[in-house]
Formats: structure tokens, sequence, C-alpha cells
């Protein structure tokens, strides 16, 4: 029996020995795996963070150059409006007033008369030299409103006074 016993160790012993290298070649490996999967990790946190701070700085570009434009289209919305109001004060300004000529049968003294559209009164303008004003307008460029506008204040202003609004 002594004789197995010593077998048995002996035996037990290289598998021993064996156990331990494998087990330290596999300690050895699972450190190297873990030292990995560590470095994997932090390469992926870096990797993360340059996204999240890269799509954060994309977004920040986004809405700061959408705020520039909306600022420049108020801008631009502001000077538009601002032109309109200007041309609309020049028309009523024109339109405020007219002039009607009176020629004679003969001779060259022309009777004219200022009408106010506002009120519809005719005053006198005095006496003018006839081909003076009959000429006024020939060199002139064509006049920025269309006698259709013209039309349509005189008849807004007569559907105003009767309050016939439509």
């Amino acid at each position: 029996m002594s004789n197995r016993r010593t077998t048995s160790r002996q035996t037990t012993r290289p598998q021993n020995v064996a156990d331990r290298a494998l087990s330290a070649r596999a300690e050895a490996t699972a450190q190297v795996i873990y030292r990995h999967k560590m470095r994997a990790a932090s390469s992926d946190r870096r990797r993360s963070l340059f996204i999240i701070a890269s799509i954060a700085i994309l977004v920040g570009i986004v809405l700061a150059g959408g705020y520039g434009v909306q600022q420049k289209m108020a801008i631009a919305a502001e000077q538009a409006a601002l032109r309109a109001a200007q041309f609309a004060s020049a028309v009523k300004a024109e339109l405020r007033t007219g002039t009607v000529l009176f020629v004679p049968l003969g001779g060259n003294v022309c009777r004219r008369r200022l009408i106010d559209n506002t009120t519809w009164t005719m005053r006198d303008g005095g006496q003018v030299e006839c081909d003076h004003a009959v000429s006024w307008n020939a060199n002139t460029p064509e006049s920025e409103q269309f006698l259709g506008e013209r039309a349509g204040a005189v008849r807004t202003s007569f559907r105003q006074r009767n309050g016939n609004l439509e």
C-alpha cells in the first residue's frame, strides 16, 4: 500500500505542477485579456466623448447659424416694411391733390384749378402759360402711379364718403 501512495503522490505532483503552470498561464492570459478590455473600454470612452463633443459643437453651430439667419431675416423684413410705409406715404401725398387745367378756345393763357382729394374742394391755382403747362410732363419719365391706382383711390374715397365700405 505504501507503494500505491508514493505512486499516487508522484502522479499527483506532476499534475499539480502542470495544473499550476496552466493556472499561471490562464491567469496571465486573463490579465492580458483584462488589460485589453480596459484599454478598449477607455478607448471606447474617449471615442464616445469625442462623438458627444462633436455632436454638441455641431448643434451649437446650427443653433448659432439659425439665430444669425433669423436676425438677418428680421432686419430685412423691418427694412421692407419701412420702404413700404415710405412708398405708401409718398403715394398718399401724391394723390392728395390734383390739378385741372382749363384751356381757352383762343389765346395762350390757361386757368389752373387745384383739387383737394380729401375734401373734394377746388381752389384757384392761378393763370399759367398754356404751352408751358401742357408740355411739363413731355420730358418727365412715366409716373410711378398707374391710372388704375388713381381711379381706385378716387373710388375708395367716394365709397368711404357715402359710408358704403365694401
